[in-house]
């Protein structure tokens, strides 16, 4: 028992446990630290997507206002149908109605054009789009079949972006034509940028089902519909089968991987149903686990700290050890006076060796009076033994003179 206690108390098996101890703290720290990280992440890339869906629906319901007013869709029934009637006066009448009652009201508008049956453009806020043949425009021809979003756009002198939303103008169950919005995304950009503390180096973008960005970059001036986004995150977009890091945990899934600058981020996704779009947010993963990189120095001072205490203690066992041989001590033993349990170096009780040396001590002085007490037996023994032998001699004397006054009496008494 004594020796596996002065095992486990050794510099290098306390060194072991203790770097043992801070590996397992350190990994499970890392593992909580990263799963807060991906929920953080994921929090932003979902909260982001909702109010990204909050505006969409808000533009959606902006352009329907205007496709079931009862005023355009008079003016867009007269003006496709045979009457006979002042066409220019009712396309007059139904621009003025749109710049004075509806386009004021739309803050995120730029232009808004009502189409009739035949994809012409009727009326609009934009004088030089009148009388433009869009028959053929996705915003004609799917506007007709209900609400859509068009794709995220740029000018002719791509400075700028814009977005259309179509939805069909209908009288008596029966579609008369299309009312057309041009959406500016300035406040749909603004959602993206404001972080509101949550990340400071990271960014949040829209990206298309092309995996091209739709919405500004950080780093980059001309991203939107020139920079494709081929990373985890997209392939997590698009597909189900992607590879990667992950560090999902409590439902959040993250990846950790390079973006499009190449740089090692933490990254989350979160779909846009209503127009194919997918958001997505990234972090520097320096900046996601920096916590995690105070703790790893942390830990690694603590153990310095730790290991110097040790090597110091043992240093000055060995000094002790050292002072105490120099006053008489048994040699190997590092114990001090008094140290009941102590030992030596070789592992030996001390006091039990003191109690044997004391007992060898009083055995050799018991031995010596013993020895003396023999000699002084022997001396008594051989003078008995001497006495002895007299007096068989004596009596033999005495034996030999009754005999001879034992011959001598019967001459007397003749």
């Amino acid at each position: 028992m004594k020796k596996n206690a002065k095992l486990l108390s050794s510099p290098a098996v306390v060194m072991a446990i203790l770097v043992l101890g801070m590996v397992v703290i350190y990994n499970s720290t890392a593992w909580k630290l990263r799963s807060i990280a991906a929920k953080t992440i994921k929090m932003v890339a979902d909260s982001k997507a909702a109010q990204v869906d909050v505006f969409l629906e808000l533009v959606k319901s902006r352009i329907m206002d205007i496709s079931t007013d009862g005023y355009v869709i008079i003016c867009v029934n007269l003006l496709n149908s045979a009457e006979k009637v002042d066409k220019n006066e009712v396309s007059s009448d139904l621009t003025t109605h749109l710049e004075k009652n509806k386009i004021p009201i739309l803050d995120n508008f730029s232009e808004v054009f009502v189409m009739n049956i035949k994809g012409v453009v009727v009326a609009s806020n934009v004088k030089e789009h009148k009388g433009a043949d869009l028959s053929k425009e996705p915003e004609f021809l799917e506007g007709k079949k209900g609400f859509f979003f068009g794709k995220v756009e740029l000018s002719e002198d791509k400075k700028n972006s814009y977005l259309s939303v179509s939805a069909p103008i209908v009288r008596e169950n029966e579609v008369i034509g299309v009312v057309t919005g041009v959406v500016n995304p300035a406040k749909l950009y603004q959602i993206l940028f404001s972080t509101n503390g949550t990340v400071k180096s990271g960014e949040v973008y829209l990206v298309n089902s092309d995996k091209f960005m739709i919405s500004p970059s950080r780093f980059d001036d001309k991203a939107i519909l020139e920079k494709k986004i081929d990373t985890k995150a997209t392939e997590e977009c698009m597909s189900e089968d992607v590879t990667g890091e992950d560090v999902s945990a409590a439902g959040t899934k993250c990846c950790i991987y390079k973006n499009y600058r190449g740089i090692d981020v933490m990254g989350a996704f979160a779909a846009v149903p209503s127009t194919g779009w997918y958001l997505i947010a990234e972090v520097p993963s320096d900046e996601a686990l920096l916590p995690l990189k105070e703790i790893y120095w942390l830990n690694m001072v603590v153990g310095g700290i730790l290991i110097l205490v040790i090597f110091t203690a043992q240093k000055a066992g060995m000094e002790k050890k050292s002072v105490l041989s120099g006053k008489g001590l048994r040699s190997g033993s590092s114990a001090l006076p008094g140290d009941e349990d102590a030992e030596d170096s070789y592992g030996h009780p001390v006091k039990e060796i003191a109690d044997l040396e004391k007992n060898i001590k009083t055995l050799k002085k018991e031995k010596e009076e013993t020895e003396k007490k023999v000699v002084e037996l022997e001396k008594i023994n051989k003078f008995m033994i001497g006495r002895e032998g007299k007096m068989v001699e004596l009596k033999k004397e005495i034996e030999r003179l009754k005999a001879q006054i034992a011959k001598i009496k019967p001459k007397d008494n003749a």
